[in-house]
């Protein structure tokens, strides 16, 4: 077991990147894979705008990271919440579904009438869905938590100063090399920070958007 192991989330990005699939492809023939527009709007877009935004000289100052930390702050313990009760639906949806299957195996091995047998498969089909939703609700949040966490640390490197730091590489390095260094660095970790806020941003829209397949699910005729 390696030393990160207990707190690696590459799981947890697997899963999330599993959830971008085409719904009636995958009905139809099991397969899930991203689309296009997928790798568009969820790596390209937010690289070339956290790209733009570093070089049009959008720097995170002393209010914006306030503000970036404070939300993001607010955010994740919303989500940890989220999270928790997401967590007690899919168990009783779960539950459910698993009493459906019973009722319907009996059904069929008593020979009930057929109008019965397909209610109880129509209950079934709905249940599925609403627990694959609910799994892909559950990576998602789980995947938000992790952007906003990762981006609050980065952000708190985009106002590092270490004096004692320079003062070390000055023996080594010219001051001219180290300005040059601080400025890449800074520039880096603002480009990545924007990245995963832009990351996080998306991920809640697209949570929210499960949320909305859901309650269509729940509630349709």
């Amino acid at each position: 077991m390696s030393v990160l192991e207990r707190i690696s989330f590459s799981n947890i990005v697997h899963d999330y990147i599993n959830t971008f699939y085409n719904y009636g492809a995958k009905r139809n023939t099991a397969k899930s894979k991203p689309l296009l527009g997928d790798y568009i709007l969820f790596l390209f877009t937010p690289v070339i705008i956290s790209i733009l935004l570093v070089l049009i000289g959008v720097r995170i100052d002393v209010s914006f990271f306030d503000l970036l930390i404070s939300s993001l702050s607010i955010f994740t313990g919303l989500l940890f919440s989220l999270l928790t009760l997401v967590y007690d639906i899919g168990k009783k949806e779960k539950a459910e579904l698993d009493k459906i299957c019973q009722e319907l195996d009996l059904y069929q091995d008593e020979n009930f009438n057929f109008s019965k047998v397909s209610l109880q498969k129509s209950r079934k089909v709905k249940n599925e869905d609403k627990v694959v939703y609910i799994k892909e609700i559950f990576t998602q949040i789980s995947f938000a938590i992790i952007m906003s966490i990762i981006s609050i640390c980065l952000i708190f490197l985009t106002q590092l100063n270490a004096p004692d730091l320079e003062n070390f590489a000055l023996n080594i390095l010219s001051q001219e090399m180290i300005e040059m260094v601080k400025c890449l660095f800074l520039k880096i970790v603002t480009m990545l920070s924007y990245f995963l806020l832009i990351e996080f941003v998306l991920s809640l829209l697209l949570i929210l958007r499960r949320f909305y397949s859901l309650y269509k699910l729940e509630f349709r005729e």
